[in-house]
């Protein structure tokens, strides 16, 4: 609404906001401030040291915590890629011991052979699992912390154990 007054407080929090590098028209739909307001008051505090301070101590924050997602997300998927192999091995033992066994099993529950085809394979698909997901949100966040960090964002040819490296601080690549 033109020409009315704000608080103190909404003034603030659109600048926290604003600080935290959200675009004009994200904190304007948020706090139901129009984007020219915003403006004013951005640039009205554009230079002025604490608005400074807050912009840059709210971005090392963001790249300190896009570091403790992606280390954390990494080691979700090592751990996961590791029950996925444990998981895989039983499956296909359990697997042989089925095939090695097939007419002892035909004999005692009338299960026959291609009932128990089916059965192996519906055992191995449940070994099937996707990591696309937490692979693609580790990308993401690697590339936001990036950004923040003024770093580049066009490599392409990361390779987990070098990301790996970068997160336990074993390279500055």
């Amino acid at each position: 609404m033109r020409g009315q007054k704000h608080s103190e407080a909404l003034r603030e929090k659109a600048l926290a906001l604003l600080a935290t590098n959200n675009s004009l028209s994200e904190v304007s739909r948020l706090l139901h401030i129009s984007v020219s307001t915003l403006q004013t008051w951005k640039n009205k505090h554009e230079n002025d040291k604490d608005f400074v301070n807050l912009r840059n101590k709210k971005k090392e924050e963001f790249v300190n915590s896009a570091w403790k997602l992606i280390e954390d997300s990494v080691k979700v998927a090592q751990e996961r890629v590791s029950r996925e192999l444990a998981v895989e091995e039983s499956v296909d033992k359990i697997a042989e011991i089925i095939k090695k066994n097939a007419n002892d099993i035909d004999k005692e529950t009338g299960v026959g052979w291609f009932e128990l085809l089916d059965l192996i394979e519906k055992l191995k698909t449940c070994k099937n699992f996707k990591l696309s997901e937490l692979s693609t949100l580790i990308g993401t966040m690697y590339d936001k912390q990036a950004l923040a960090n003024n770093e580049s964002t066009v490599r392409v040819d990361v390779k987990l154990e070098d990301l790996l490296k970068r997160v336990e601080g074993k390279s500055d690549y």
